[in-house]
């Protein structure tokens, strides 16, 4: 049973990667949770407001 899970903090993106069609695999690094790997969903898409963040 999968279970998303959403975090809000100030973190500097290390590394990006391509993963699938449409999202991205982000490493991040973050003061209070250390080094961490996200996926940001839908954020290679021309018409997303995810990607001038990304």
């Amino acid at each position: 049973m999968s279970r998303e899970r959403t975090y809000r903090t100030e973190a500097v993106i290390i590394r990006r990667r391509d993963f699938g069609e449409a999202d991205r695999l982000l490493t991040l690094f973050s003061r209070v949770q250390g080094k961490m790997k996200a996926i940001a969903k839908g954020a290679r898409k021309p018409q997303s407001r995810k990607t001038g963040h990304v």
